[in-house]
């Protein structure tokens, strides 16, 4: 059964991602194309630079907004995920889906499932569009700007001369990995608590409530980093200092990890006994 709901929770979903995916990959492209015509002097016309400068504001502009929609998009699926799991469950639709012969875990689980998968194609795509823009955008002469690829060699180099960027790469590959759900299960808790809570203004309610969580998680972490850091200093030497430093950088990245698996986990309990013991669709 479980299938089943992933599977409609999965239509639902993408009946409109998947539009907007189709949107802004060219959107991206003609980003790229207007940032490479802002770096040559085809818009320049001498005899009436008011025109030229017209034209390269304009090209500008439209770079930004570029830009921008990119990040629209990444906003966009967070908003179009919280939509589902509300109107799944806080909705006039709630009295639908309660009835529904399954449990409250599947129902979770099953918007769970499908906001992650289209959390981590959003990602994905974000990413190659922003992509599409440096390395084409950017190049001088030729079709791709090469020297991008230089620049995260020489990052690569360098993290690996400083702390070894095997862990580096895994801790920072787990953190992706771990938090993608976390987000998604930290807005379902949001949503969740808002809605609970609040008999008015369901979704202002909600909107505190993540920014509490987000705060209180915040503090937490900074705490964490400043505990590790601040017994780095007892080192007597610089090179000492340097060593005791990153060993401190990777505990804190793993302490933040496990935070955010333990945080998920706890999510998704509260989650499930609030919609099963204290949800009120009146």
């Amino acid at each position: 059964m479980l299938g089943k709901l992933f599977k409609y929770d999965m239509k639902s979903l993408s009946r409109i991602m998947w539009l907007f995916t189709i949107i802004i990959i060219p959107v991206s492209v003609l980003g790229a194309v207007a940032m490479r015509l802002t770096n040559t002097d085809l818009f320049s016309y001498e005899s009436n630079r008011l025109i030229g400068t017209m034209l390269s504001q304009g090209l500008y502009a439209f770079v930004i907004m570029a830009f921008l929609a990119v990040v629209g998009y990444g906003v966009l699926t967070m908003i179009m995920i919280m939509r589902m799991y509300y109107t799944s469950f806080f909705t006039d639709q709630g009295y639908l889906t309660f009835t529904l012969p399954v449990k409250q875990r599947d129902l979770l689980l099953s918007k769970f499932f499908a906001g992650t998968l289209w959390l981590c194609i959003s990602g994905i795509v974000c990413v190659a569009c922003v992509f599409i823009m440096i390395l084409f955008g950017t190049a001088q002469n030729g079709l791709v700007n090469l020297e991008v690829f230089d620049f995260f060699r020489n990052a690569f180099e360098y993290a690996n001369s400083i702390a070894g960027v095997g862990g580096l790469l895994i801790e920072f590959c787990i953190q992706i990995i771990v938090m993608i759900p976390y987000i998604v299960l930290l807005l379902f808790t949001a949503l969740t608590l808002g809605s609970v809570v609040a008999k008015k203004h369901k979704i202002l309610a909600s909107v505190g409530f993540y920014f509490a969580i987000t705060t209180a998680v915040s503090i937490v972490r900074n705490v964490i980093s400043a505990v590790l850091m601040v017994s780095a200093l007892d080192a007597t030497s610089e090179r000492d200092l340097e060593r005791v430093i990153l060993s401190r950088g990777h505990i804190s990245a793993i302490a933040y990890i496990l935070l955010l698996v333990g945080l998920g986990v706890l999510f998704f309990f509260v989650n499930k006994r609030l919609i099963t013991k204290k949800l009120n669709l009146n």
